[in-house]
């Protein structure tokens, strides 16, 4: 029961996370990484590692997400002054580069080192 809790802990702080990065709103995308924030919380408590998961809420959920929210706030960035991300050829490469590095990491970690 614990590994069914953990895993969709697990999927729901990636589902956020990827939020985080994709919504075009900063506002949406600063309270996606509240909830992935708090869901890797949650899989603290799952291991029993309740300080942990204390000081995440406190120190990451708590504190530096005022921080984000200041600072968003102090921009105060309308949609129109949003520059659209472009793709270039560096950007691609790194991508690959960062999925090769964990295809390798995740072979690894399968065979047990």
């Amino acid at each position: 029961m614990e590994f069914i809790v953990f895993t969709t802990l697990a999927a729901f702080a990636v589902a956020a996370a990827v939020g985080t990065i994709a919504l075009p709103s900063v506002i949406r995308a600063a309270l996606s990484l509240v909830v992935c924030l708090f869901a890797l919380a949650a899989m603290y408590v799952t291991l029993y590692a309740h300080f942990l998961a204390a000081m995440q809420m406190l120190v990451y959920a708590g504190a530096i997400m005022v921080l984000f929210v200041f600072v968003i706030m102090l921009l105060n960035l309308r949609p129109g002054q949003v520059q659209e991300a472009k793709i270039t050829i560096i950007s691609v490469l790194s991508g690959v580069v960062v999925l090769l590095v964990c295809a390798k990491f995740g072979r690894l970690v399968l065979q047990g080192g």
